[in-house]
């Protein structure tokens, strides 16, 4: 388990997405994306994922691990089902979930309070989720016809 002070170092660290080409494909629905990350001095390692819904072509699910010792930093829940916290409130979609020492990810925040965007277009809400966890070049990301009409 990393501490608050492990975390916020963590978070501010600039990372990279280590990519074949600066382009991803964007996962069909009820698929994931495993994208491998690394800090700028080569010295941590993480992992960011997308899940997309199978039903909901919007609702994704994106998240940071540290793969050191397999703490999810940050989640991103932009569809689904209210979230309740430790202390018994309630937090709706869309929510971000931070680590927290001693919870790990059990804590969740409105997202607009943390990361302001368009919470209708999961490919944008993407990219503001790497640019607020500090990935320095933003892929090109291809997708599917499907979510052209959003």
């Amino acid at each position: 388990m990393i501490t608050e002070e492990e975390f916020e170092l963590l978070h501010k660290l600039e990372k990279y997405l280590d990519l074949a080409e600066d382009c991803i494909e964007w996962p069909k629905k009820g698929k994931n994306l495993v994208i491998p990350c690394f800090s700028d001095d080569n010295r941590e390692a993480f992992e960011i994922t997308v899940n997309r819904g199978k039903i909901e072509i919007r609702k994704i699910s994106c998240q940071q691990l540290y793969t050191q010792d397999k703490s999810i930093l940050f989640r991103i829940d932009n569809i689904g089902p209210r979230h309740q916290n430790p202390d018994g409130k309630y937090i709706d979609c869309p929510h971000i979930h931070i680590y927290k020492e001693g919870y790990g990810v059990r804590w969740a925040y409105p997202l607009e309070k943390v990361i302001k965007t368009d919470n209708d277009n999961p490919i944008e809400l993407f990219k503001e989720f790497l640019k607020y966890i500090n990935v320095v070049e933003l892929p090109h990301i291809e997708y599917q016809l499907e979510l052209t009409n959003l």
